[in-house]
C-alpha cells in the first residue's frame, strides 16, 4: 500500500488538531477545577458513588461535591439495583419501578376521580410516550413517583406521611428541595387562610345535617 504526501499531511493534521484539542480541556479544568463538563458523566461523577456504598457500606465521600451537594437518596436507590447484579442495573429503579410506581400513582387518583377508562388510558399512554430527557442516572422518575405521592397525601389530609414523603424527595436531588418547601408552604397557606373561610361553621354545618335528615325522614313519611 502507497502512502502518499497527502494521506501524511491529512494524518498530521488530524494528530494536530486532536493534541490541541487535549491541551484546551486540559488548561480548562486546570483554570476552573471542573473535570466534567459533558452531561453523561455517570462513569466519573455518579456510578462510582454507588459502587463505593457497595463496597464500604457508607455515604461518606468527603472528595466529592456531588456527594456533599445532595443527601444521596438517589445513591442508595441506585445501590439496590446494584447490590443484586452490577452497575448495569442502575437505570433498573429510577426508569423501571418508579416508572410503574408513578404511573401506579396516576392510576390510582384518576379512579378516586372516577375519570373515564378511555381518558384513563390516555393519560397513561401520553406518560408513556413521553420523551426520555434523562443524560444520567440522577433522579428522574423517582422524583416524579414522590411528589405524585406528596399531591395525593395532601389530597387526603396525611399530613405526618406528606411530611415524610416531602423529606425523602428532598434526598434525591438538591432542587427538589425548593419545589418541596414551595409546595408544602402553599399548602399550609392554603389550609390556614383560604380554606378555614369557604368551610361552614362547625355549629351550621350540624344544623344544615340535621336539617337535611329531617327533609329526608319527611319525605319518607309523607311518599306513598
Amino acid at each position: 500500500m502507497r502512502i502518499t504526501d497527502r494521506a501524511i499531511f491529512d494524518g498530521a493534521n488530524s494528530n494536530t488538531q486532536a493534541a490541541r484539542e487535549r491541551h484546551e480541556k486540559a488548561a480548562q479544568q486546570a483554570a476552573t477545577g471542573v473535570r466534567v463538563q459533558h452531561p453523561w458523566d455517570d462513569d466519573v461523577a455518579y456510578t462510582p458513588l454507588v459502587k463505593r456504598l457497595l463496597d464500604i457500606g457508607n455515604l461518606v465521600e468527603p472528595f466529592s461535591f456531588r456527594r456533599l451537594g445532595a443527601y444521596g437518596g438517589q445513591t442508595v436507590l441506585e445501590a439496590l439495583a446494584g447490590a443484586r447484579g452490577t452497575l448495569a442495573n442502575v437505570h433498573l429503579i429510577d426508569k423501571g419501578l418508579c416508572l410503574g410506581l408513578a404511573l401506579l400513582a396516576i392510576t390510582g387518583y384518576a379512579r378516586e376521580r372516577r375519570t373515564r377508562p378511555l381518558w384513563l388510558a390516555l393519560i397513561v399512554l401520553l406518560v408513556l410516550l413521553l420523551p426520555d430527557t434523562a443524560i444520567n442516572t440522577a433522579s428522574y422518575w423517582s422524583g416524579a413517583a414522590l411528589f405524585l405521592a406528596l399531591y395525593r397525601c395532601v389530597v387526603r389530609e396525611h399530613w405526618a406521611l406528606a411530611g415524610l414523603v416531602g423529606a425523602a424527595a428532598c434526598t434525591l436531588r438538591q432542587n427538589f428541595m425548593v419545589v418541596a418547601v414551595v409546595f408544602h408552604a402553599s399548602e399550609e397557606t392554603i389550609r390556614r387562610i383560604i380554606t378555614p373561610s369557604a368551610r361552614p361553621h362547625p355549629e351550621l354545618a350540624l344544623t344544615q345535617r340535621r336539617w337535611k335528615k329531617g327533609q329526608e325522614s319527611r319525605a319518607a313519611v309523607s311518599s306513598p
